[in-house]
């Protein structure tokens, strides 16, 4: 479900980069997920799906490349947030 003041999804590459530094710059604050949903007038679930279709945009932000261990990690991230995200929709 949707928040009401949701602006919805970037449409442009700009807005994710902005998006990715704002939710980057939360997370390494250790900032909830809720709060950074709260900051975005969106909803946590909506953050966290926001910030792992946003992965690639990270990935360029932090100058990574993907190597086996970090497409590895990253997989088993996803299948984790996947499986939760079924849970509770």
């Amino acid at each position: 479900m949707k928040h009401e003041n949701s602006p919805g999804f970037p449409t442009t590459v700009d807005e994710a980069r902005a998006l990715a530094r704002d939710i980057k710059a939360a997370r390494a604050k250790r900032t909830p997920w809720w709060k950074i949903g709260e900051h975005l007038s969106i909803s946590r679930i909506e953050a966290i799906r926001l910030a792992h279709s946003l992965d690639e945009v990270l990935d360029e932000m932090r100058g990574t490349s993907n190597d086996s261990t970090g497409t590895q990690a990253a997989q088993n991230g996803h299948d984790v947030v996947a499986s939760l995200l079924s849970d509770t929709v």
